[in-house]
C-alpha cells in the first residue's frame, strides 16, 4: 500500500491528481476480476467502495490518518 501512496505522491507532485483518480479507474475497470486491488484503491480513497460496510470506513480512516496527503512517503525504504 505504500508503493500506491508513493505513486499517487507522484501525481501530486506533477499538480495532476485527477489524472492519477482517472488512471486509477482506468485499470479498476479494465481489470474487474482483480478484486483484492479494487479493495485497496477503494481503502485508500481513490475509488468510490461499491460497498460502504463498516470495515471499509475503518481502513479508509485508518489509511489516511496513517498516510495523510500532506505528508511525503518516502520510497527508498521499500
Amino acid at each position: 500500500m505504500t508503493l500506491l501512496r508513493g505513486l499517487e505522491d507522484l501525481w501530486v507532485s506533477r499538480n495532476d491528481r485527477e489524472e492519477f483518480l482517472n488512471q486509477v479507474k482506468l485499470v479498476a475497470n479494465d481489470f474487474p476480476r482483480l478484486t483484492g486491488l479494487r479493495r485497496r484503491f477503494e481503502a485508500v480513497g481513490w475509488l468510490e467502495p461499491q460497498n460502504m460496510t463498516v470495515s471499509m470506513g475503518l481502513r479508509m480512516r485508518e489509511w489516511l490518518e496513517q498516510n495523510p496527503l500532506d505528508r511525503e512517503i518516502d520510497l527508498t525504504s521499500l
